[in-house]
């Protein structure tokens, strides 16, 4: 645990970027030479006077000094909550002066993307009419949002063109909605209908709402681009025009051959990735999959039937945003891992879950956390479990830099400690 709210961590790839040596930065910060080295070496403290001066008179900003794991230890493997735990901190949430939500914590990780609730749906309703005047609806968040259904409820939400909409829901049943959905629940029955909640963060990072911020509205809304507008960004860029990049043909096309062939024309020309170029022109902002029509299979073979997986409601825009739900067919020893943080909800009276060589038993509704390249094991046959993977920041562009950087340069990613000369 570090109780430094700043760090000298990102000093040196600071100093680097600048081309500054010690001896420059001691000159210009009029602090002495000896004083830096020792920040850079982690052997004295990085405070606000110091950091004040760099900001005042280098192009750089706060939160490149801010420590991270301020007060914090780092995640472990696994984190548990228990059914028992997760009702004493049962809230009771009003909309319009009425009873609506209970809402209960589930296991929670301080660096992983989702925040995950368990949610009973008190307003009950005795149609399933779209503008039921009984429902109270949200303005919806900036989180990506997958549910799971338990009991009879109504999931009410916008479509595309602002329409309401109401979609009758039972146990099994999964939705995905991204950002910003007007959204409700309510019962249609008096029974103990609750749902799953867990709303993550994606792409859209504190970060890029801070980059944003610095372009204002009016530039942050030309960054949105579909398809033929990003040839337009790239050749914008490039300093090329129509008649030098000689392809007549528009990407918006419906086959989705010919639009690859005609993207790899224009990667070529504009040197750029084919990956760049195909962003999806259509956004479906809300994904409703029903228990009946999930897809599934067993795993890891036909043959060595271990699970039998079904997958649940994900997007494509949320490409490794993924949940299925799991039911353990025999007792077993196979050992899973995975790159996303994951979240795991206990559908069945008992789950053995084997991490190394530690068991950890589990009952009915309760759920933990997994850090990414854990590798566990579902032990006991009749167990099921509700699963939902997301990736932090490293996936996409991130990852393809990072390759290019390669794994021996990782170390000073993580921790710059050397000169750039």
């Amino acid at each position: 645990m570090n109780n430094n709210i700043f760090s000298g961590i990102r000093l040196r790839q600071i100093l680097n970027d600048l081309k500054r040596r010690p001896e420059d930065a001691s000159k210009e910060l009029k602090i002495s030479k000896k004083k830096i080295n020792n920040i850079l070496k982690g052997k004295q403290k990085l405070d606000l006077r110091i950091i004040k001066k760099m900001i005042k008179i280098w192009p750089v900003s706060i939160n490149s000094f801010i420590n991270y794991n301020f007060l914090t230890k780092k995640d472990p493997q696994i984190i548990i909550c228990k059914c028992d735990y997760s009702k004493k901190t049962s809230r009771i949430m009003k909309r319009g002066g009425i009873d609506y939500y209970e809402y209960r914590d589930t296991a929670m990780a301080r660096f992983a993307p989702f925040r995950p609730e368990w949610i009973r749906t008190i307003c009950k309703v005795k149609n399933n009419k779209a503008n039921n005047s009984k429902v109270i609806w949200n303005k919806g968040h900036l989180l990506h949002q997958f549910t799971y259904f338990v009991g009879n409820i109504n999931f009410y939400y916008l479509n595309s063109k602002g329409k309401k909409k109401v979609s009758l829901m039972k146990t099994g049943d999964t939705m995905y909605i991204s950002p910003y959905v007007p959204h409700s629940f309510a019962s249609r029955d008096s029974k103990t209908n609750f749902i799953i909640a867990l709303t993550y963060l994606d792409k859209i990072t504190n970060e890029v709402q801070e980059n944003l911020s610095h372009l204002g509205e009016e530039s942050s809304k030309n960054i949105i681009n579909n398809s033929n507008e990003l040839i337009e960004r790239y050749a914008s860029n490039s300093f090329l025009n129509k008649d030098k990049l000689k392809i007549k043909n528009k990407l918006k096309e419906s086959n989705l051959n010919t639009k690859i062939r005609i993207a790899t024309k224009y990667s070529k020309a504009l040197n750029i990735n084919i990956r760049d170029l195909l962003t999806a022109d259509t956004n479906k902002k809300v994904e409703i999959k029903k228990e009946t029509t999930c897809r599934s299979w067993l795993f890891p073979s036909k043959r060595k039937r271990i699970f039998f997986v079904k997958e649940l409601a994900s997007s494509k825009y949320v490409p490794e945003g993924k949940s299925f739900e799991i039911k353990v067919l025999k007792n077993n020893n196979l050992i899973n891992e995975n790159h996303c943080h994951q979240y795991l909800y206990v559908l069945s009276y008992n789950l053995t879950l084997k991490i190394n060589s530690k068991k950890y038993n589990f009952k009915k509704d309760d759920t933990f956390y997994l850090k990414p390249f854990t590798k566990f094991c579902f032990v006991n046959k009749g167990a099921k479990i509700l699963i939902l993977r997301v990736s932090d920041s490293m996936s996409g562009e991130n990852l393809l830099q990072l390759s290019q950087i390669g794994k021996k340069n990782i170390q000073r990613v993580i921790m710059e400690n050397k000169k750039w000369f």
